[in-house]
């Protein structure tokens, strides 16, 4: 005979990193605060998309990644060093452009 066990959902981690917003969500994985950027340029009267970045680490993951969506559509992934390379290309993108 087998016995029935009901499905609890994934606790969250026990220790959290310093980042980490403590919304689990009911998953075992950690998320940072959600952070967004209105993108005007590519907007219209009816829409303004937005940007939205958040840094999350799964139980699996070896380290935190930094995940990037438009309008709640997943755009990419990236590891920490790439997101500083990536700032650092929109800063001299921004530079160029006469906005620092």
């Amino acid at each position: 005979m087998g016995t029935s066990r009901s499905v609890s959902p994934t606790p969250p981690p026990a220790t959290c990193p310093a980042w980490c917003a403590g919304d689990h969500d009911g998953e075992a994985r950690h998320l940072a605060e959600l952070l967004d950027v209105t993108v005007t340029a590519d907007g219209t009267a009816a829409h303004t998309p937005r940007l939205y970045l958040d840094l999350r680490q799964g139980p699996d993951d070896a380290r935190p990644l930094i995940h990037m969506e438009v309008d709640e559509q997943p755009v990419a992934r990236l590891l920490p060093g790439e997101a500083v390379e990536l700032a650092r290309a929109l800063l001299e993108l921004a530079r160029l452009a006469g906005e620092l």
